[in-house]
């Protein structure tokens, strides 16, 4: 089983982590999926994440190298308007 962090770190690096890692990909998939009518975004977005990410797959194997930095550029992108949304119902 591949693990997404290196098995020595500390219980607060993998909480800290946790905590930045799972609502910016949440946020990413829900901009993702309510930026449909941004046809050029969404296109960008997705070739990005799927293009660092397949590449990581593939030729990194070291533990520090499978992180998802790379594709971060690409989901922050898309988190932004998925924490737009959010706002929005909130406020609604």
């Amino acid at each position: 089983m591949r693990l997404p962090y290196w098995p020595k770190n500390s219980i607060s690096h993998k909480a800290v982590n946790a905590i930045s890692l799972v609502p910016l990909f949440a946020l990413g998939v829900m901009g993702w999926a309510s930026s449909w009518r941004h046809g050029a975004c969404v296109a960008v977005t997705t070739t990005g994440v799927a293009v660092f990410g397949l590449t990581c797959m593939v030729t990194f194997v070291d533990h520090d190298q499978r992180c998802p930095s790379p594709a971060e550029l690409f989901v922050m992108p898309l988190g932004a308007v998925g924490f737009e949304r959010v706002l929005s119902w909130v406020a609604a």
